[in-house]
């Protein structure tokens, strides 16, 4: 049998002409990453988080380091730093996110971390065998949302529990 038997000369027609468009794109095309965050849904916040401040440290935002007061900040993308290393599975290669939570608590918004980065520091400090990258430099869009104090955490899950790395840092969103 041949091709043409399976499909219409319209449909052959069409199969050829997608094939040869196909024929001038890069044959390896990267996706935009995106740096949106989204806001959560109440039904999304319902889970209980268990505590694990030794798990994580959220260092500085667009390289400025927090201290005790909150971080001012522009809204617009910003790189937020940290490393995250469990203190449950004692590993790093796990799923987590940045979260944003307003300073009334009714809101709240999120972000996958999926720039990781080699942190020695965190490694040599913890004396443990790392599965994967424990640093992280997640660019965030601030942009969409409104000026005001937020709270800034780590949110990850780890061997079936879902867990929570509060170190108090906040952001002033002007």
């Amino acid at each position: 049998m041949s091709f043409r038997s399976f499909l219409p000369p319209a449909a052959t027609a069409v199969a050829v002409a997608m094939a040869l468009v196909a024929c001038n794109e890069p044959a390896i095309q990267v996706p935009e990453v995106s740096t949106a965050v989204a806001a959560l849904a109440s039904a999304d916040l319902a889970a209980p988080l268990e505590p694990a401040p030794g798990s994580c440290n959220i260092e500085a935002v667009d390289g400025v380091a927090f201290g005790d007061v909150p971080l001012q900040t522009v809204r617009q993308t910003v790189v937020i730093g940290g490393w995250l290393h469990s203190e449950y599975s004692h590993g790093s290669d796990i799923q987590a996110s940045l979260r944003l939570v307003g300073a009334d608590g009714a809101q709240t918004w999120s972000r996958e971390i999926v720039a990781w980065s080699a942190r020695p520091d965190v490694m040599a400090a913890r004396g443990e065998d790392y599965r994967s990258l424990p640093g992280f430099q997640q660019a965030m869009d601030l942009g969409p949302l409104a000026p005001g104090k937020y709270r800034l955490v780590v949110v990850f899950s780890d061997s079936g529990s879902t867990y929570v790395c509060d170190k108090g840092r906040e952001v002033q969103l002007q």
